[in-house]
C-alpha cells in the first residue's frame, strides 16, 4: 500500500495552497470525510468532538457541522486556537449556536471524534493533551480518529500514550505509523480529499519552506555562498540568475563573468558582486582563477548566457572536480559529473537533446 510521510504531507499541503487548492478547502473535505464515515455506521446519536488547537482540530469542527442531524458537543482543549483556518471553522460553529466548551471532560456520547493531534506530533503529548487522551480512553464511546489516533507518531508508529480508536479515517494516503500500530487504530479507511496526483510531482513553496532554514543568530555567509559563472555572448541571464540566488535566500552571491562584460553585468543591480575572469570568453585558461572563487562557496551555478563557446564544457568538467554542489544550465550541462558532486541539471528540451542526447 502506498504511504506518505508527515514531512511529505506537510509539503504537499502547503503546495496545494500555492497551486490554488486552499487548505481551507482541504479541511472542509477532510472533516466531511470523517462525518460521512460516521453516518455510514450510525443513525442520529450523540457525538462528542475532542478538538485540539491546530488543523486536526479544524477537521473536527468541520465534521461537527456535517453531522447536523446528530446531537453534537464540541470540546476544545484551549481557547488559544493557533490555526487560522481552524479558528475560522470554530467561529462558524459559534455563530451557528453549537454547544462548545473549552476544556475536555468525560461525556456520555455514543461516538467520540478524536481531533486532538494530527500527523505533526513528535514525542509524548503534554499537559492538557495527555489529560484529554486519558479521558477519551476512559469513555465507553465508539472512537473515531481524524487522520491518526492522537499520540501516535504517524511516521514511526511509536506512542507512549494514545487514543485507542475503533475507526481511523486517514486522508489522501496511508500513513506509515498506522501500519505499524494497528492495535490502536481499529478499522482504517483512507479517504480522498481532492488532492490531484500531479501535485505530488510538482515542486512548490512547500519544498522551500521545509528544506530552507535560517538561523536567528546568523552572520553574513551562514545562509549560503553561491558562485554564478556564465556570460559571454549574453549578459542578462547570468545577472538574473545571480539575483534569483539572493531572492532564494543566499547571503553572498559572486557573479563570475568574462572581463569584457563585467561592467554591463554589474549595471543590472547594485546588489551584484561581480568578479571578472580574463578574456572575452571563459575557458580553461581561467580555471585556476575560478577554482579560487568556487572553493569559498557552498554551490556553483554555471552555464547561463555563455553562448557559442566550445571550450566551456571542458572548463565545467574540470571545475566540477573541486565542487560539492552544482546547478548546471545551458552550456554548463554535461553528462560527466563526478559522483562526489550533488548536481541539478536544468535543460530545456533542446538542451536535453544537444548535451545529453536524450
Amino acid at each position: 500500500m502506498e504511504t506518505i510521510t508527515s514531512r511529505d504531507m506537510r509539503v504537499l499541503d502547503i503546495n496545494c495552497e500555492f497551486f490554488g487548492l486552499s487548505r481551507l478547502q482541504l479541511m472542509e473535505n477532510a472533516g466531511k470525510a470523517v462525518a460521512d464515515e460516521i453516518r455510514k455506521r450510525f443513525k442520529s446519536c450523540k457525538v462528542a468532538i475532542f478538538a485540539g488547537t491546530g488543523n486536526n482540530g479544524g477537521d473536527g469542527f468541520v465534521c461537527a457541522r456535517h453531522l447536523n442531524d446528530f446531537e453534537v458537543e464540541v470540546y476544545v482543549v484551549s481557547k488559544d486556537v493557533k490555526s487560522r483556518i481552524a479558528k475560522k471553522n470554530l467561529e462558524i460553529l459559534e455563530k451557528a449556536g453549537y454547544k462548545i466548551e473549552f476544556g475536555v471532560k468525560e461525556t456520555d456520547a455514543d461516538v467520540l471524534v478524536d481531533a486532538l493531534l494530527g500527523i505533526g506530533l513528535k514525542g509524548k503529548p503534554r499537559d492538557e493533551y495527555a489529560k484529554a487522551i486519558e479521558i477519551a480512553n476512559a469513555m465507553d464511546a465508539f472512537k473515531v480518529a481524524v487522520d491518526v489516533p492522537s499520540g501516535l507518531d504517524s511516521d514511526t508508529g511509536n506512542y507512549e500514550i494514545a487514543v485507542r480508536c475503533d475507526l481511523t479515517v486517514t486522508f489522501h494516503k496511508m500513513k506509515p505509523g498506522i501500519l505499524k500500530a494497528r492495535e490502536i487504530c481499529g478499522e482504517v479507511v483512507v479517504k480522498d480529499i481532492g488532492i490531484p496526483k500531479e501535485f505530488e510531482r510538482l515542486c512548490g513553496i512547500g519544498d522551500v519552506v521545509e528544506t530552507y532554514k535560517r538561523f536567528s543568530d546568523a552572520h553574513k555567509g551562514m545562509h549560503g555562498r553561491v558562485a554564478v559563472i556564465g556570460g559571454g555572448d549574453f549578459t542578462g541571464a547570468v545577472a538574473l540568475a545571480s539575483l534569483a540566488c539572493y531572492h532564494a535566500g543566499a547571503d553572498i552571491v559572486l557573479t563570475v563573468v568574462p572581463e569584457s562584460i563585467k561592467n554591463v553585468v554589474a549595471s543590472f543591480s547594485p546588489n551584484l558582486i561581480v568578479r571578472s575572469l580574463k578574456g572575452e570568453r571563459i575557458g580553461l585558461a581561467n580555471l585556476k582563477e575560478a577554482e579560487e572563487i568556487v572553493k569559498k562557496c557552498d554551490v556553483v551555478v554555471m552555464g547561463m548566457g555563455v553562448g557559442n563557446n566550445p571550450e566551456f564544457k571542458e572548463f565545467v568538467e574540470e571545475l566540477l572536480k573541486g565542487c560539492r554542489k552544482a546547478v548546471l544550465d545551458a552550456e554548463g550541462i554535461t553528462e560527466n559529473v563526478p559522483e562526489s558532486v550533488e548536481a541539478i541539471l536544468t535543460p530545456h528540451k533542446g538542451e536535453l537533446k544537444k548535451h545529453l542526447r536524450a
